[in-house]
């Protein structure tokens, strides 16, 4: 799954509670952005 803007925006802008566990959430860990 390629790293793209809206990717990495997405689970940024819904409430907590609802991000995703998986990916996106390893790829935002990985980027220092939680």
């Amino acid at each position: 799954m390629p790293m793209t803007q809206e990717g990495l925006t997405r689970p940024l802008i819904v409430p907590h509670g609802e991000l995703k566990k998986g990916t996106e959430w390893s790829i935002l860990k990985d980027a220092g952005l939680l």
